[in-house]
């Protein structure tokens, strides 16, 4: 180096009289080692640091003692991205591999310090900045590139860490799009804002994470959320999914089968509950004679067993289908397709109102719900060629999921539902 300090424009404003955000490499030299320093800078004319590395020590002629700087430096900036996360972080859980056994390291590292810059931006830059900077950072987040090394990333962390990771980066998402809606500016966002999918040792799992304000509303009884409350409550909130498949590959004397199953561990019951129907006619016919008289009376009175979760599986094409359809606990209605009364919203003791709490509900206690293999038992077969043995074939994994909002504990009108696409490719190795 010439200097001590190093500086590199990590993005630009649009107008040439605005700052811009720049990295700032420092380096104080001390025999027989140095130390570096790395910062994030809104460059005005007096620089403003938003984001600032912890002093690593470095030594160009020794190379374990780089790798160690470099290791350091990544766990720098994942355990700081992780703070933002709404709960306290674990960091026990994060211990990355050596950096000589990670691959494409150079990706792992750009794609780190763009997450970093991107949730600095939203956080920490000024406001005459920070539309400009968010803008430029979150199509380099679109790119397939960006896919594809974040899937590589959460491999190296581990599903603790990742977990954190998504919910940090999903609420920085979300309280910039909440920022946008206040200037009624409307944003688009990728969406799933996460998925991977995975093929291993028998198992087919794809996993989501994405920011509800993030889902596309498909239906709703309102134009717009007014209750500021209600609003905060139904976007600060993210849809983590895995769909985890078994699958079996069976040659045959002249084909070969492919069987995928549901073999999920339940923690989470599908209780069956008795739904009654009663109609009932009276009349009376009473005459002046008073030892005369009429009385008729007619019921009918039907009751059926339903679960609240119907499963169903189907076959279209060269497809298999598997469907969860949740349905009303009183009338037996499929909920996504439906709606409750204002007169059913009003009632106290409606069957959605305490929905995680009753003895019958049909999620968990924290709001999610798990589909088992106990509900299926069969599997979709597929019927393959023996000349597919020994070559890779690809498998699609798509499918939606549709959020709908009925009131819980608190009184109001509104309702509403959001849907969410993903769609994921597996390769399986026939043999």
């Amino acid at each position: 180096w010439q200097t001590n300090t190093k500086s590199i424009s990590i993005c630009s404003s649009l107008s040439s009289s605005q700052p811009s955000l720049q990295l700032s490499i420092s380096k104080t030299l001390n025999h027989p080692s140095s130390m570096i320093s790395f910062s994030i800078l809104a460059d005005y004319n007096y620089p403003v640091s938003l984001w600032t590395s912890k002093p690593l020590k470095t030594s160009m002629n020794n190379i374990l003692h780089h790798e160690n700087t470099i290791s350091k430096l990544l766990t720098n900036i994942i355990k700081d991205i992780l703070n933002y996360t709404p709960i306290k972080p674990s960091n026990s859980f994060l211990k990355l591999p050596e950096p000589n056994s990670i691959p494409d390291l150079k990706h792992i590292f750009n794609f780190l310090f763009l997450a970093l810059t991107f949730i600095i931006s939203i956080y920490e830059a000024p406001q005459d900045i920070r539309c400009d900077c968010i803008n430029n950072l979150k199509d380099q987040f679109s790119c397939s590139w960006a896919r594809e090394t974040s899937k590589r990333l959460m491999l190296l962390m581990g599903s603790n860490t990742e977990e954190q990771w998504m919910r940090s980066m999903n609420l920085a998402i979300t309280n910039w799009m909440m920022e946008l809606r206040t200037t009624n500016y409307v944003l688009k966002a990728p969406s799933p804002m996460y998925s991977s999918a995975t093929s291993t040792l028998g198992l087919w799992k794809v996993q989501l994470y994405c920011p509800v304000i993030a889902m596309q509303i498909e239906k709703c009884n309102s134009p717009g959320l007014e209750d500021p409350k209600l609003e905060f409550s139904l976007n600060y909130h993210q849809v983590e999914g895995v769909i985890q498949l078994n699958y079996h590959v069976m040659v045959r004397e002249k084909w070969i089968d492919v069987l995928v199953s549901i073999d999920n561990v339940r923690s989470s019951e599908n209780p069956t509950r008795e739904i009654g129907l009663e109609r009932s006619i009276e009349g009376s016919f009473e005459p002046p004679n008073p030892h005369i008289g009429l009385s008729v009376s007619a019921g009918e009175t039907v009751t059926t067993n339903l679960k609240p979760w119907k499963f169903e599986q189907s076959v279209y094409g060269y497809s298999g289908t598997f469907n969860w359809f949740l349905h009303d606990s009183v009338n037996g209605r499929e909920v996504v397709t439906s709606k409750p009364s204002k007169m059913a919203l009003l009632q106290p003791k409606a069957w959605f109102r305490n929905r995680y709490s009753s003895a019958y509900r049909p999620f968990t206690r924290q709001g999610g719900v798990i589909f088992a293999g106990d509900e299926y038992g069969e599997s979709v077969l597929w019927k393959v060629g023996r000349g597919a043995i020994g070559q890779t074939m690809e498998w699609e994994v798509k499918g939606c999921i549709w959020l709908t909002y009925w009131p819980h504990k608190y009184k109001t009108f509104y309702t509403e539902t959001r849907r969410l696409e993903f769609r994921e490719v597996l390769r399986l190795i026939v043999a």
